[in-house]
């Protein structure tokens, strides 16, 4: 009887060690991926803010015809511009230094042709995620800056 005792107490406390130790891991891993859908543009900006990011407007060569919204990293190596121009319209682009020098074009993955372009756009996407940010998000702040600067 005393064995069957300590038998099923082995059984019930291994169980719960193991669920226990899912809840951990589980919640591990929401932490390290953080889901920041729900932030609007204000909070997006607040939030880049405090990881370390500044936001810039440049106009090109002082005609006005381009203009760039710019969101960077220095100690990361990451930049992200938007780039609106009265003939081509707007282009969204992004670039990790610690990759390469070439930027991707974070609109769609087939618009970048190179192999360096690639590995961006796959950058960007990876950072993306570990942001818990989504493009439209990421064009909205940019968009808030602009229109508050």
């Amino acid at each position: 009887m005393l064995k069957k005792w300590w038998f099923w107490t082995i059984v019930v406390l291994s169980i719960i060690i193991i669920v226990l130790m899912i809840i951990i891991f589980s919640s591990n891993i929401r932490a390290k991926n953080q889901d920041n859908t729900d932030l609007n543009s204000y909070e997006v900006v607040k939030y880049l803010e405090s990881k370390g990011y500044t936001f810039e407007t440049q106009d090109f060569m002082q005609t006005y015809l381009t203009h760039y919204i710019i969101l960077r990293n220095d100690n990361e190596g990451i930049w992200i511009q938007k780039l609106d121009n009265e003939l081509i319209g707007t282009m969204l682009s992004f670039k990790n230094d610690q990759i390469n020098d070439e930027f991707a074009d974070m609109t769609s993955e087939s618009a970048n042709e190179t192999k360096e372009e690639q590995q961006q756009y796959e950058a960007y996407l990876n950072w993306s995620e570990d942001m818990g940010l989504t493009k439209m998000q990421l064009v909205d702040a940019l968009d808030y800056y602009d229109n508050m600067n």
